[in-house]
């Protein structure tokens, strides 16, 4: 029985699909580390810090004397108030612009269609990396599998191969 050497030439076309997969699966990693769409960006936010606003409700009442002296009725001073004065839009542009990083931005949908896509080639190359491990098999090589690899292309190959 021989040990897989990657560096033998039976073996040159396992590594190569190995390399492709590899390649890919940074692509991957690369468009799922993509910054956001600045306007999906910012209406999580907003979406979020009217959550949160509505959560903390009153920080606490405030008194002050009124411009005739006397004493007002107390004012809740609330995180929504406080964002009110401060100008709602330009807190969360504020917040928006920390939170979206320079650069190509993506929206959620070319992501899930950029995945998707990604996802069907990275499935092609396991099964040929599948097949080619087989074929070394056949000649007598021990592979060691990837930890990583999908299952069920694992198994499509093996159901197409032995049926």
């Amino acid at each position: 029985m021989k040990l897989l050497d990657i560096t033998d030439r039976q073996a040159s076309k396992l590594k190569r699909a190995r390399d492709a997969r590899n390649a890919l699966a940074a692509k991957r990693d690369e468009v799922t580390r993509s910054p956001r769409a600045r306007d999906e960006v910012r209406a999580l936010i907003e979406a979020d810090l009217d959550r949160q606003a509505a959560r903390c409700g009153a920080i606490q009442k405030l008194q002050y004397y009124g411009y005739h002296g006397r004493i007002t009725d107390p004012v809740e001073l609330s995180p929504t108030l406080v964002i009110e004065l401060l100008g709602r839009d330009q807190v969360i542009d504020k917040l928006t612009d920390l939170a979206v990083a320079d650069g190509s931005q993506i929206s959620s949908a070319e992501m899930t269609d950029q995945l998707s896509d990604l996802d069907a080639q990275l499935f092609e190359l396991e099964q040929k990396e599948e097949r080619e491990a087989l074929a070394l098999e056949d000649d007598g090589w021990v592979i060691e599998r990837r930890e990583d690899v999908d299952p069920t292309a694992v198994l499509s190959v093996w159901e197409e191969q032995y049926g």
